[in-house]
């Protein structure tokens, strides 16, 4: 063999015979070079060493110079491989280098190793060549070793694949603070590189501080023998942040093991936990909520006391209201009903269900003058308003399909671009707690979306339910069904599941790569959710003043846009917009606000048109001015204005955080600020039923506070975090955690689970908490 590889006599070449563990000296100069041939001769080494097949070299050069560098080539039959001296990385120049030879193991392997030296330079350039063995350079399963890394030492480790075992995690752990290292794991072919940018190109790597955890299985890896390790010291700006100043250690220490894993598959019981409890969970509560006894009316207010009004108690399990009985509590309340009449006009004329134009200056200011009941708010049609309701859930199913689609294209491209560059930076998993399968590398954390999917599905099973009962209701009670109660429209009830089981498909997509840009679609239908819930508990007092479906999603569009925004540079223009947007927002939120005081419709027409504003001055001039009713400008409702003021506040306030705060914040703040308006408005909706003392069912009492412990203990759920998009990826791998359940789930996955009961709960409650009103006439029930 060596003959075969000799370069000839010629003047220049110098072969030079290298033991094991002996630094053999050596000088060349342009046109020279030197052939180090490796001896199998242990004899230097250390007496306990047996005789090892896998070496390292370390080659040291004192005079060499970046311009003129020397270059060594490492060759056998099969393998070549190629550094330079000095080593120049990180902008530190070092004048000795170590590099592992790359020999497959195999008993076969009988090849010598030669070692090209030479240089450009015209002066003669001296140097050194120490081979030596390498410890535990072969691992077993679950065998642990430590070992120290410099940028110009890194190290290899070779790892087989046990019989029967071809999935595999490698797991690498860092002590040292501020560091900064690469991981990389190759096929066991030669050559192989531990040298940077050569790493990334022929690997599977990632970045890290502290913790590493690589995935491997056999779809991975096209070699017969095995995997290569290599582990080296990287550039700290590949690791933190840019604006992160500190001192680099010269030195990182690695504790490196390699461990089994099952595929998801096998985990068959963990898989099917959550879709059994859920479709056990769901299916009680269906029928729950349709069994009477769990709307039995409890009014502390009322029914505390001795003068315990029975007439408005609803009636038991079985003793339903009958028409007799419908009928004589109509007749006992008719003057009441004319009471209410005489607030508004009744002789108005409709067009499609609405207000003409030369009546809408009269409601608008009558609205004002005093004290509102549902009925004078409920002047349209049934039929058109049930109509007007049903396009938010046709809306819905629209959006979902075509924002759906393309955004799970990408997040699927972003995937197999993941597996098939070996870049594991571009997804931020929690890679401790990462069950692999087929295309998808966290499949638990894909799975665990499935109970957005099945509550949503019971969700409208339930409002189909209740649908029903009260179209049945209508056809033989029509008084009961017209007359009593808070009425119910149940268009935006089916927009809400529909936009439960959409948050899990979404929710599902932003987790099959999870990245700063894919976070907009794990936020797009909670935003729409919020909002709905808005619209919702708004309408519940307001039925005649709605807003359009078409003109809510062009606001939910709106925002998903500011937050699109936010994705890009912090660049001046980008600031700029980003103002606009917010300030066009908080204007938009300031005239639902305003709408609200004023009981006026949400009509984008009314409020580009300066008559509006025209009307509300002149009520507001002859109340006061003429009327001599002004009391230091006092207001009217201070309830209304109270609400008014607080929430216009409070979303300045949020407004100011969301223009300050940095960039990479505004999906979040951005859905911070809706989830603070639906908390704001169900607080104010709640003091007032408080207020009036309105009674209450068990079923929403049960449904209020199973909410509250589940959005607490969601919460805290969510702050305790596995991963962090915000940051660098190998900062992100700081916080993975390992699985808490069932070595299958971690606290993101049981986030998921608990939020998709916790927004659950929040559907019931808004659908259940004004059922204690259903036996109470509508003239008498208060409009807040």
């Amino acid at each position: 063999m060596f003959m075969d590889l000799d370069l000839g006599s010629g003047a220049g070449v110098q072969v030079i015979d290298v033991k094991p563990c002996v630094e053999e000296p050596g000088s060349v100069k342009r046109l020279d070079m030197d052939l180090l041939v490796l001896q199998e001769n242990f004899t230097e080494c250390d007496n306990t060493r047996k005789r090892e097949t896998f070496f390292r070299v370390k080659t040291t050069s004192h005079n060499a110079t970046v311009e003129d560098p020397l270059v060594f080539v490492a060759r056998d039959s099969n393998n070549v491989q190629t550094w330079k001296l000095p080593l120049v990385k990180h902008n530190n120049v070092y004048n000795y280098s170590y590099h592992t030879l790359c020999q497959v193991p195999s008993p076969n392997v009988t090849d010598v190793i030669f070692i090209d030296t030479f240089t450009s330079s015209k002066t003669t350039v001296s140097y050194g060549a120490k081979i030596e063995p390498i410890d535990d350079f072969v691992l077993e399963i679950n065998q642990k070793i430590e070992f120290r890394i410099h940028p110009n030492e890194p190290q290899v480790r070779f790892f087989k694949f046990p019989t029967g075992s071809s999935d595999v995690q490698v797991v690498v752990t860092s002590n040292t603070t501020n560091s900064c290292a690469i991981v990389s794991v190759q096929n066991a072919s030669c050559p192989f590189s531990d040298i940077e940018p050569e790493m990334r190109s022929l690997s599977i790597y990632q970045t890290m501080t502290t913790d590493s955890v690589i995935s491997i299985d056999e779809h991975q890896t096209t070699s017969d023998y095995g995997l290569f390790i290599v582990i080296a010291m990287t550039d700290p700006s590949h690791c933190f942040m840019a604006d992160e100043h500190f001192q680099t250690p010269s030195y990182q220490d690695i504790q490196l093991v390699v461990e089994t894993q099952k595929p998801a598959l096998e985990y068959r019981f963990a898989l099917a936990l959550p879709f059994i409890a859920f479709v056990t969970f769901g299916l009680i509560m269906t029928c729950l909520v349709s069994f009477p006894c769990c709307h039995i009316i409890w009014n502390p207010f009322v029914c505390g006391r001795k003068s315990c009004d029975v007439s408005i108690s609803r009636p038991t399990c079985n003793s339903p209201i009958k028409e007799n009985e419908t009928a004589e509590l109509t007749e006992n309340d008719d003057d009441e009903s004319d009471s209410s009449h005489e607030l508004i006009e009744v002789t108005h004329s409709l067009n499609n269900g609405k207000f003409t134009s030369k009546h809408k200056q009269k409601k608008l200011l009558d609205r004002k003058e005093k004290s509102i009941k549902i009925t004078d708010l409920l002047n349209t049609e049934y039929d058109v308003l049930e109509k007007q309701y049903s396009v938010y859930a046709w809306n819905t199913v629209t959006v979902g399909i075509f924002y759906g689609l393309p955004a799970f294209q990408f997040v699927l491209t972003g995937e197999l671009i993941f597996r098939a560059s070996g870049n594991q930076d571009t997804c931020y998993f929690n890679f401790k707690c990462s069950r692999p399968l087929g295309s998808l590398d966290a499949f638990n954390s894909v799975w665990s979306n499935l109970g957005y999917v099945i509550l949503g599905l019971i969700f409208i099973l339930i409002i189909a339910i209740k649908h029903y009962k009260a179209r049945q209701l209508r056809l033989k009670q029509p008084d009961l069904y017209f007359n009593y109660g808070i009425p119910h429209f149940f268009g935006i009830y089916y927009a809400l599941g529909i936009a439960l089981i959409l948050e899990g498909f979404m929710s599902s997509c932003y987790h099959i790569c999870p990245s700063f840009e894919d976070f907009q679609f794990d936020s797009a239908f909670m935003y729409i959710i919020s909002g709905l819930l808005i619209v919702k508990i708004f309408q519940t007092r307001h039925p005649d003043i709605h807003a359009n479906a078409f003109v809510a999603f062009l606001c939910f569009a709106i925002v998903i846009f500011l937050t699109l925004v936010g994705i890009h540079e912090d660049t001046i223009l980008y600031w700029s917009v980003r103002v606009i947007l917010v300030c066009l927002v908080l204007f938009t939120i300031t005239l639902i606000w305003l709408s609200f005081y004023f009981y006026h419709d949400w009509h984008m027409s009314d409020w580009i048109d300066c008559g509006t504003y025209k009307e509300i001055w002149q009520w507001y001039k002859g109340w006061c001015l003429v009327s001599n009713k002004c009391d230091s400008l006092k207001p009217r409702h201070m309830g209304r204005f109270t609400k008014v003021i607080v929430a216009v506040v409070g979303n300045f306030v949020l407004g100011l955080i969301i223009i300050s705060v940095s960039h990479k914040e505004v999906a979040v703040v951005v859905l911070a600020l809706f989830i603070a308006n639906f908390l704001l408005y169900t607080a104010l909706y709640l003091l007032s039923k408080l207020w009036f003392k309105e009674p209450w069912t068990l079923m929403s009492l049960v449904s209020l506070v199973a909410l509250s412990v589940s959005w607490l203990f969601g919460f805290y759920l969510l702050l305790d975090v596995t991963a962090r998009r915000e940051v660098p990826p190998a900062q992100s791998r700081e916080f993975n955690r390992d699985c808490i359940i069932l070595d299958f789930y971690d606290t993101h996955d049981l986030w998921h689970f608990v939020s998709a009961v916790a927004l659950f709960f929040t559907f019931l409650f808004v659908l259940t908490m004004d059922d204690g009103l259903q036996t109470q006439k509508r003239n008498k029930i208060n409009v807040f």
